[in-house]
């Protein structure tokens, strides 16, 4: 059985080959230069000045609300510009969230955070702060002050629902508000640089939570709260995309952006070990845009390939499984299980977003959504996931799901599309002689007489074959008297 997927070492390559690509043109000595002085990329595939990215005209224009917060506005840009009556006021940020923050950080006996003392933190920062907004005019005090309030009212919403205070608070034991902050919080123009989210983390958690317990080992050292930004990050975000638990943490690679870019980070593939002679092959690297085969799930299912859910715990580790007899058997394309839900189409544009703008970062998501994009046409489609299990439906509705991928990458192509090695070697498989089979198995599936004759005819064949074999034998091989 042949296997075709797509692998880890093949994605990153595909980064580091971007990069060049762009640098076409540059002599080679001038490569890293080059590289170093770009403002959003290194050496090492990463930004060097983290900005908090506009969404790119033609993305807003095809569904600007997937980009625009609804109920609460996180950093300078979407500042003050809310109207729908649930919006979180500024006041409410500080009255509710930040001096509780504050009154915590003197819970335990020492001295109690001000809002003077975060600013004082997050001054050194002020330079790299405003640069993050490049399209904001804002001085840099007043930067300061908004990413102060916004950055203590993330912490403070973070830790009451990791520690379960679900109830006294007005957004998590509101479940339609919780949701609504949710999604705004993954929002890319409605950010705020990480760093300076675990700077005042750091400021004000590590002074009333529960610290490391003392052993031998670190006896000597200065304990740490046994919690981290990121932990309660991806308690209160959860595992948006509906993977198994355990699929989705954090991994290698740096230090984030912001909150959208941890998450990017941890759902992305790290390492996936080559399945080296059990069935596995490492294929070469895709290159340039999609492929010209683009056939749904309902064509793919005529031409014999049958869609079957992956048990593999990875977003993008997708499998195509070709049988020994090819002529006999059907071939089986693997995806992992995701959901869809409200939240979904909102998530995944800005994702594709960020990787429009970052390219650095890879075309992951970008690809995936690509991918089901071509897959998913017709409700017919969407069925077809939903009994392979690959599509968890919380819309209710397959139609919303069609309206959902149908279109999601337009104007985003990937900088490179991780699966046309998978769409070539589909294309390979389903020949009209495959179609024709296919019409026949289903033919015979659904007829008790078809089956009957075929089986008869079969047999039939089978003894005038043998006969055939005996007489030949016969011949050349008389009996002696």
């Amino acid at each position: 059985m042949e296997v075709i997927r797509v692998t880890v070492d093949q994605m990153v390559d595909e980064i580091f080959c971007s990069i060049v690509h762009v640098a076409a043109g540059y002599r080679s000595n001038d490569l890293r230069d080059w590289i170093e002085t770009n403002n959003s990329m290194t050496l090492a595939g990463g930004p060097t000045n983290p900005v908090i990215e506009s969404v790119p005209g033609v993305l807003r224009q095809e569904k600007g609300g997937a980009y625009t917060p609804s109920v609460v506005s996180i950093g300078p840009v979407h500042r003050g510009k809310l109207t729908s009556p649930e919006a979180i006021e500024e006041s409410v940020k500080e009255s509710t969230y930040m001096s509780s923050l504050f009154q915590r950080t003197g819970s335990n006996g020492g001295q109690t955070i001000t809002k003077e003392g975060c600013e004082e933190t997050l001054r050194p920062m002020a330079n790299t702060l405003k640069a993050c907004y490049p399209a904001v005019g804002q001085p840099e005090e007043d930067i300061v002050s908004i990413v102060t309030i916004d950055c203590c009212f993330i912490i403070e919403l973070l830790y009451r629902h990791y520690t379960i205070q679900q109830r006294s608070d007005p957004i998590l034991r509101d479940h339609l508000k919780s949701y609504a902050v949710r999604r705004d919080l993954l929002l890319l123009e409605n950010q705020v640089p990480f760093s300076a989210l675990e700077e005042l983390f750091n400021l004000t958690v590590e002074r009333f939570h529960p610290v490391e317990p003392t052993t031998a080992a670190n006896r000597s050292q200065r304990r740490r709260p046994n919690i981290s930004l990121t932990q309660c990050v991806l308690s209160f975000f959860g595992d948006m995309m509906g993977l198994k638990d355990g699929d989705i943490s954090k991994k290698g690679g740096g230090s984030p952006i912001h909150i959208l870019h941890l998450l990017h980070m941890c759902y992305k593939p790290w390492r996936i070990e080559h399945e080296l002679g059990g069935g596995g092959v490492v294929i070469p690297r895709d290159q340039g845009h999609p492929c010209s085969y683009k056939p749904t799930a309902a064509q793919l299912k005529t031409a014999g390939v049958h869609l079957r859910k992956s048990e593999r715990g990875n977003l993008f580790d997708l499998a195509f499984r070709s049988p020994f007899v090819i002529n006999c058997r059907s071939g089986k394309l693997e995806i992992p299980r995701f959901s869809v839900s409200n939240i979904t189409e909102s998530f995944l544009r800005n994702l594709i977003a960020f990787e429009h703008c970052c390219p650095w970062v890879g075309s992951y998501f970008t690809s995936h959504a690509l991918l089901i994009d071509i897959l998913i046409d017709s409700v017919e489609d969407v069925k077809l996931f939903e009994e392979a299990k690959i599509i968890q439906n919380d819309l209710g509705s397959r139609d919303s799901v069609v309206q959902i991928f149908n279109g999601i990458c337009r104007n985003a192509d990937p900088h490179h599309f991780y699966y046309n090695k998978l769409f070539n070697t589909m294309e390979d498989f389903c020949t009209p002689q495959r179609a024709e089979m296919e019409i026949v198995k289903r033919n015979c599936a659904g007829n008790l007489w078809i089956k009957l004759s075929v089986f008869a005819a079969s047999m039939l064949f089978f003894l005038t074959l043998l006969q055939t074999v005996y007489a030949m034998l016969s011949y050349h091989h008389p009996r002696k008297a």
